[in-house]
């Protein structure tokens, strides 16, 4: 999933853009990453190209938004899992972190420690 290019990001469009719009902002950015006019190694400048290739053509653009929402919908579900893993995890600390307070208490106070059995 972390191999996946948002080509609207990478031209800074908005999803709906016209084709007008998706031209001129690839124009605006070949100007300022092109290797003879930056400079630079011309990688980003590829990935422009790649980026302008694939959304001016409507058949492609929409091969690829089809593409984007699955891509986007994984990576939901997949988070979700993490995000719920990480909830099950503090939550498990939490309780440790509430025995061992109990049993510090208890044996500051003298009293036998609760057992070590998490409920």
């Amino acid at each position: 999933m972390s191999d996946f290019i948002d080509y609207y990001e990478v031209l800074q469009v908005h999803r709906k853009a016209e084709p007008e719009v998706i031209a001129k902002a690839y124009r605006a950015l070949m100007l300022k990453y092109h290797p003879d006019q930056s400079g630079k190694d011309g990688e980003r400048a590829r990935l422009i190209n790649e980026a302008y290739e694939v959304l001016s053509e409507p058949r492609k653009r929409a091969e690829y938004d089809s593409t984007l929402k699955t891509a986007q919908r994984k990576r939901r579900e997949f988070g979700g899992y993490f995000a719920d893993l990480e909830a099950d995890l503090a939550a498990g600390f939490r309780a440790q972190a509430r025995m061992r307070a109990a049993r510090l208490d208890a044996i500051k106070e003298g009293r036998k420690p609760p057992s070590r059995k998490l409920r």
